[in-house]
């Protein structure tokens, strides 16, 4: 089994002070999906979607960032992309790997469930099951 290293290539592109004026590193994992067991794909999806849902503020952020002229299928495959990057850079920041960052997600939002303190949106129930 390929470890998260070897499964992820990390492109870093450093934002220039007019695009941003904090000039933030925006980072791209992109994942070989092939190499991936369906269950880890599962899991990435799972916590992507469990991440968006606990940071709102940030789901909106990732939202505003995807150009109007995107096809529907591009626009939902950026964002997904956009959104797994930041929670890997979330794990990144907790200094741990990614996948173990999800699981911990995972487990909080379903924390939240059980205690009603939200209502999951369709896709969740579907992947909670």
């Amino acid at each position: 089994m390929l470890n998260y290293v070897e499964k992820a290539l990390v492109v870093v592109n450093v934002a220039t002070a007019e695009d941003q004026p904090k000039q933030s590193l925006n980072f791209h994992f992109c994942f070989r999906t092939a190499a991936m067991k369906e269950t880890e794909r599962e899991m990435i999806e799972l916590a992507t979607l469990a991440f968006l849902e606990l940071t709102p503020s940030l789901r909106e952020q990732i939202r505003l960032l995807i150009p109007a002229s995107m096809s529907r299928e591009e626009a939902g495959s950026l964002f997904r992309h956009k959104a797994w990057s930041e929670l890997c850079h979330a794990a990144k920041q907790a200094g741990i790997q990614p996948m173990d960052y999800a699981s911990q997600v995972i487990e909080l939002y379903r924390r939240d469930l059980a205690q009603n303190r939200r209502l999951p949106p369709g896709e969740l129930l579907k992947l909670l099951g």
